[in-house]
Order: structure tokens, then sequence, then C-alpha cells
């Protein structure tokens, strides 16, 4: 039954439709893997096989033409462009038959299957492929790629794993033959139906893809998720397949196989997290947001990321926003990168990322507004902190377009930087108060659920505004009040440059943090190690007798990674000045991130993409490298990280660090452990979910001092 398998996202990124462009590095192999990106080709392949002697032409999204080409016996083509963008190309045999795809390269694969699903996008818009081609339409009508992608790799996955195969194994040379058997075996049965048969092992599988509808403007592939175990969708999500009538037989192990795919099993949960903060009222109530210890996610919106193509190592999550949400998280590292688009930005072209695109802004913070709407979850309070906005354009009015998404979508719900406590005439005589000396339950009287924190470059943007400013192409006025700036609400000691090993986990969770950061054993030892670098790199680098990706291998910890970086003094001085100001905040009761991540070297990066898909992947890595020695030595459940937590709430508070956000990655692929301290000895409190475990340091009283004597962490014993 499908539904008792959980499928990853495993994107193949166009193998239906397109390969990436050369400016993707890692995604070089998805078109030859012999070949360099400037040398990829392309492929027309349907069901009969290649098609030779076609005639390919490629338009960019703008209309114009980037060239024309003719297959040759195994039906590839190369058109000579190294404009960058994106792509859609027509593909006509001997015969005047038609093939379409689009892609992020001139370069792309042509398949029946994914002119298919590209006709079923136009028809949604009222549209005829060929016409849109011939007459060049504008960009705005044409698909979305990634959305494409998705759901044509859905598709494969499930033979490939049948047969034995991992997807990310068929592009191991060119069209490889794997992926031939099971594009001979697809058959186009009706508009929403395609069947899959492959003889060899016995496969067979009827695919129902629910009729793409307008939605916005945006053509999407939707439909119920409430389907029977015998007809489950794929993936949840606003793109939608099922399959039903499939029977396996003849293969060598079962249908679903994972030889080398990322470590996602979860961990068991104690029980439903949903509405937590309801559940444990009595004991957050009372306290202010900076006050609580919040379950948080690190790069939160990356589950749509393909893995596979690059994205393995830049895929931090599993789980969608609104799962996540689900599951209790309760604050989201957000980043966000504009699209391409024409002239004035719509909602539509913001998109989360990290290097990759992943899915829609919008889809999120629809996730986002179901959720906080839902009864039963009328306590739960949000923080989205959108960190990073990248402009792909040079055009600073999509910016616009981003913060009118987001007062759109949330503004009933979203925190006043202040608001007014007045009861009476004079309580407004009175300073209104910021909603981070508010507590829990002031925020959820008003019913300001939802705090939106904006990196400072983006929140001045507004601030600086007259107040009726009506912004350039959202063409409504935005309100900075609706929002507030991360620089002065929050602050993480995390340096990602610098976060090359646990080094800052284990200061910030240490007995030092109550000394001068560069005071501390670990920090002297890492200002050592720079130093030294630093001599390296200015008489080999500098000089040129070395590369700079020679010394990064030679060097793959090192924090030397910028094209222009620090000097070890500068270096000390921005490092001890975000440590201070995380301590500061701690003071005010602002709201802190400690990131349970560390950032793999550069040879990590290296090694995971250097080989197409024969690397390692970032999921894997955070629960090999982090989430699990953080809890356990071998099978040993020592609570490393629980202990100092532990310390950190009931220890002597001038001294530990008191956690307030958390931040992982796959933080469901891992049991965690919270030790007590009973008589004087470590003793095993509390194992299970990253949230549970979270939950359970608010039920712990933050004032008792009761460890305030202990200094033996005991580290590398058994709890017992």
């Amino acid at each position: 039954m499908l539904n008792t398998i959980k499928l990853i996202s495993l994107s193949l990124l166009i193998m239906l439709l397109a390969a990436c462009g050369a400016e993707d590095a890692p995604s070089q192999a998805l078109t030859s893997g012999a070949q360099s990106a400037t040398e990829a080709v392309g492929n027309v392949l349907i069901q009969k096989g290649p098609i030779p002697n076609a005639t390919v032409m490629v338009k960019s999204y703008e209309g114009q033409n980037v060239g024309k080409a003719t297959t040759n016996a195994d039906g590839q083509y190369k058109v000579d462009s190294s404009q960058p963008g994106l792509f859609i190309a027509e593909a006509r045999d001997s015969a005047g038959k038609a093939y379409y795809s689009v892609g992020q390269s001139a370069n792309m694969n042509i398949t029946h299957l994914g002119d298919y699903l590209l006709r079923q996008w136009f028809q949604a818009r009222g549209q005829n492929i060929e016409s849109a081609f011939a007459s060049g339409v504008s960009a705005s009508s044409f698909p979305n790629v990634q959305e494409l992608n998705l759901l044509a790799n859905q598709i494969v996955a499930i033979p490939a794993y049948a047969m034995q195969k991992q997807p990310t194994e068929l592009f191991g040379g060119e069209m490889t033959a794997t992926l031939a058997k099971i594009l001979k075996g697809a058959t186009i049965e009706s508009d929403t139906q395609l069947r899959i048969s492959l003889a060899e092992i016995n496969f067979n599988g009827i695919y129902t893809l629910k009729a793409p509808q307008l939605k916005n403007g945006v053509v999407v592939f939707t439909g119920s998720e409430e389907t029977s175990s015998d007809n489950a969708p794929l993936i949840k999500g606003p793109i939608a397949a099922s399959v039903s009538g499939l029977s396996v037989g003849g293969g060598k192990g079962g249908l679903l196989r994972s030889a080398g795919g990322p470590m996602v099993a979860a961990s068991a949960n104690g029980g439903s997290n949903e509405h937590w903060m309801k559940d444990n009222w009595d004991y957050i109530k009372d306290k202010k947001l900076g006050q609580l210890v919040i379950p948080g996610t690190h790069d939160s919106g990356t589950y749509q990321l393909a893995w596979g193509t690059g994205g393995d190592t830049a895929k931090t999550q599993i789980n969608s926003i609104g799962d996540q949400l689900k599951d209790g998280i309760r604050y989201f590292d957000l980043r966000v990168r504009e699209a391409h688009h024409q002239k004035c930005a719509d909602p539509s072209v913001w998109w989360l990322y990290h290097k990759w695109d992943s899915y829609r802004l919008q889809i999120a913070l629809d996730e986002i507004v179901a959720f906080i709407a839902k009864p039963g979850n009328e306590n739960e309070v949000i923080i989205l902190d959108f960190q990073d906005s990248k402009i792909i354009y040079e055009d600073e009015r999509a910016r616009n377009a981003l913060l009118g998404l987001i007062q759109d979508k949330l503004k009933p719900y979203l925190v006043k930087p202040y608001v007014s406590q007045a009861k009476s005439f004079e309580d407004y005589l009175t300073p209104q108060k910021p909603w981070t000396e508010r507590s829990v339950s002031e925020l959820v009287s008003n019913n300001q659920r939802v705090v939106v924190l904006l990196e400072n470059g983006l929140y001045n943007r507004i601030k600086a505004q007259p107040t009726e400013w009506i912004a350039d192409c959202y063409g409504k006025h935005i309100d900075y009040k609706n929002f507030s700036n991360r620089t002065t609400e929050m602050v993480s000691a995390y340096d990602e440059d610098y976060a090359k090993s646990s080094g800052q986990i284990q200061y910030l969770t240490s007995s030092e943090f109550d000394k001068d950061y560069l005071s501390s054993a670990m920090w002297r030892e890492q200002v050592a190690n720079y130093e030294e670098r630093w001599k390296i790199y200015l008489k080999k680098v500098k000089s040129g007798d070395m590369k700079k990706w020679e010394y990064n291998l030679g060097f793959p910890d090192s924090a030397l990674l910028a094209d222009d970086p620090d000097e070890p003094s500068r270096f000390k001085s921005k490092m001890s000045d975000r440590v201070n100001a995380y301590k500061n905040l701690q003071k005010e009761n602002r709201l802190r991130v400690l990131q349970l991540v560390s950032r793999p070297s550069d040879s990590w990066y290296a090694a995971a993409t250097a080989a197409a898909f024969a690397g390692d992947d970032l999921l894997s890595y955070a629960v090999r490298e982090i989430n699990r020695p953080l809890n356990y030595k071998g099978s040993c459940a020592e609570g490393w990280l629980g202990k100092r937590l532990r310390l950190g709430i009931e220890g002597d508070l001038a001294k530990w660090n008191s956690p307030n956000i958390i931040i992982a990655d796959n933080y469901k692929a891992s049991d965690w452990v919270l030790p007590n301290n009973e008589n004087g000895k470590w003793v095993k409190g509390f194992s299970g979910s990253y949230v549970d475990m979270i939950i359970q340091m608010n039920k712990i009283s933050s004032n008792s001092n009761r460890l305030a004597n202990v200094t033996d962490m005991q580290d590398g014993q058994c709890l017992q």
C-alpha cells in the first residue's frame, strides 16, 4: 500500500522535461555524464524510441529565437547557446508531429511525457501550445518549470525503484537504457491518465493526474488528497498525482528500496503536537516569547528541493511548512528568491530557496493561514524569520510584491511591534508596550499570533517611506507596523562562514558562556587555527603560488572561504560582537537562536557533488554529524546537549545560556535525549522526538536554580 511508504521527493530535474543549465554545476551530469555543461546535448525520446532527423527549435521565454538543430541517429541535438534563463523547445519529426519541452538549458530532454504535461498546462490557460510557441506569448504565460518537474519525477520514481534502481542512477550516461525502458513502457491513455507497464518485472501502474486548474493566474495540478490506500497521492501539496492498480512481481526485492538515499526515517512521536502551546497553556501563558523554548527548523522551506541534482547538498528538511506546523515547529528560517518575470512582479515570483528553488512562498503562506485559522489552534504563536530576500533581476519593486504578499495573507494575525494596552483615557498617555514585553496570553488575546521578522535592509525599505506610501507594482499601502526588524529583535550567534565545526554549539551550551567569547577554550583554538591559515593564505594564495580551490582542498575546515576574507583582527571582532549581542538580548528576554547546525567543509561539498549522485547528502550529514552525536555516543544515550540545555534552565542563569529558539536540520530523523539530574547524578529523563524534548523543557521551572552547583557533565557515560 503506497500510503505506508514515505516517498522522498527525488527530483530527476527534468528527467521528462529538460536538463539543468550550465550554471547549475552540480547538475551537469543530468544531460550527459561524461560531458561538461558547455558540451551538453539534448535528447528527443518518445515511446517508440529516439527520433532521428527531428527538427528542433529553441526559444527563450521572452520569445527570442535561440537556435535550431537536427537530431542525429541517436535522437541527440545540440544548440550553441550560453544564454542563461528559461527556454521552450519544439521537436518535429519527419511527419510533422510536434513535441514540446521547457527547461533551464537550451539543450534539454524532449519526451512524450513531458509534452503531455506541457500541453495540459497550456490547455488549462485556454491556450494552444503550437500557437503559443509560434507567436511567442508573454513569459508569464509559460509554465513554472519546478512544478512540472516535480510531477514528472513522481511518475518515474516508482518504476525506477521497482527496477532496483535509484531514480538518480538513470542519468549515468546519456539517455540510459533504464530510462528508455520506462519511457517505452509509458502510454498516455487520456488527458488525466497514463499507464506504465514493464513486462520484464511485471510492473503495471495506472497514474491518475488531477486535472490542472488556473488559480490566481497560476496553473497547478490539484485535487483531493483524501484518497484510499490503493489510490494514495504520491506526495501531498499543490501538485497531486495518484497511482492505482499497481502490481509488481519478478523483481529482486520489494517495491521501494533505498540504497544510498538520505537518512529520513522519522522517530516515533509521543503524540500530536499540532496544538502543543494550547495543551501546555498553564506552563507558557505568562511568559514572553523570549522566555519560552521554541522548536524551529533551519532553512525551513527546502523540502521540495530536488534530491540527486545538487539539491541534496542544500536540502535540510523533509516536510512542508504546513506539516512542520502540525509537528509543533513554531519558528521558521525562511530564505526567498525572485523568479523570472517581466515588468512588475506579482506574488507568484517569490520562491523559498536554498541554492535552488524549493516551492512558492504563497503556497507556504497559505499553509500557515490554514493552520493558524484552524479551530483548536487559537493559542499557537508562530515566528517567521525572513532573513534573506534575493533579487535576481535588480528590480527593487519585486520586494514590494513580497511585502504585499506577506501582508495580504497574514494581516489578521500579524503581531504589531507596538500595541497599546489602553483600557481608559489615562492609559493612552502611557507608552505603548512592545510585543517583546508582552506575554503569550496577551498576544493570543489580541489574535496577534504571527511574528514576521524582516532582514534589516528590507525592513528599512518600508519604514523609510511615508505613512501613506503606495508601493510600486503592489499598488496598495504597505504598513511597516505589520513587521519587525530581525536585527533589533533577534540575534543568532551562528556565522555560517565560520561554522565549520561544532565549536560554536559547544561554547553556546557550555559553562564558559559567561566568559568573554575570545577567552573561551574553544575560541582560543579556533583563533590560533585561523591565524595560522591566514599566514599561509597570504603567502600562497595572495602571491599566486596556490589556487583558491587548492587551498580549500588543503584546508577544508578553514574559515577563509570568501574572495576577500577577514583579517584576523576583524575576524575576532566580528565574532565577538555577534556573541555579545546574543548575550545582551538574553538579558532583555529578546529572541535568540541556537543553531544546532555545522556547515560541512568545502571538501565535503566537493565529494558530495563530484560524481553525479554518488556523494553524501545534507540530510544524512545533519543526522550523522550533529543530531545523533548531540544525543548519543555510539548506541549509548549520553544526552550531551540535553544536560547543557537543562543547566540553561535550572542552573545559574547568569552563567549558562538560557535556551530560547532552537533550530535543527532534518529534525525528525533522530531521537533526542533530555536527561534529569537526581541526587547529583545524571539519569535518562526523556527520549523521543525533537519537538517533544522542547515541550518538556517548557515544563521545567526556569527560576529554581536547582542545578546551580552542578559542574560534572559525566560525558561519555550511558544514562540509566
